[in-house]
């Protein structure tokens, strides 16, 4: 049996949320991670994260209540699904 001592978690991130919140933005920002490329506009409330990783800031903003979020969940396309033949294993 293994000694606890022993165990070693690997390089896990050090993360440290400094500020998560849901500010009007003053001025316009970018949508991060958005795959349509749109924006925050200025009087819109979003979704801010301030984060420090391992020692470096991280700010994420993201819109919340419609536009952009919903916008590109209509659009993305559902995959087709898998057909197996009679003589195919799914695993």
């Amino acid at each position: 049996m293994a000694d606890i001592s022993d165990y070693d978690p690997g390089e896990a991130p050090s993360v440290r949320v400094l500020y998560d919140g849901t500010p009007v933005a003053r001025h316009g920002h970018a949508c991060d991670g958005c795959p349509m490329d749109r924006g925050i506009a200025s009087g819109v409330r979003y979704s801010k994260v301030v984060s420090l990783v391992d020692g470096e800031f991280e700010v994420l903003r993201h819109c919340i209540g419609g536009t952009c979020w919903d916008e590109h969940m209509a659009e993305t396309p559902r995959s087709e699904p898998v057909v197996y033949g009679p003589d195919e294993l799914p695993f």
